[in-house]
């Protein structure tokens, strides 16, 4: 094992840790749900169905959802955000 793998699992910054934190974090069975609902209320609402224009808006619902809570309060200033 080399010193930086060492340190990483010495301070808990494992790969599987990480990714599982990341997994937490972005809700993928949350994101999921409102790609589909999204996809539904499109698909059904509109006579003739734009794939193109379909896609755009569950990529944008998918990263709207994505983004940490305190981008999407206004209230505070998010630290995080740009």
């Amino acid at each position: 094992m080399s010193a930086v793998a060492g340190q990483a699992d010495a301070v808990g910054l494992s790969v599987s840790g990480r990714w599982s934190d990341y997994l937490q974090m972005s809700r993928p069975r949350i994101l999921v749900m409102s790609a589909v609902a999204v996809l539904a209320g499109y698909v059904l609402a509109s006579p003739v169905i734009d794939w193109l224009t379909a896609a755009v808006a569950v990529f944008g619902i998918l990263f709207q959802e994505s983004a940490p809570e305190e981008c999407h309060n206004q209230s505070s200033p998010c630290t995080r955000c740009p």
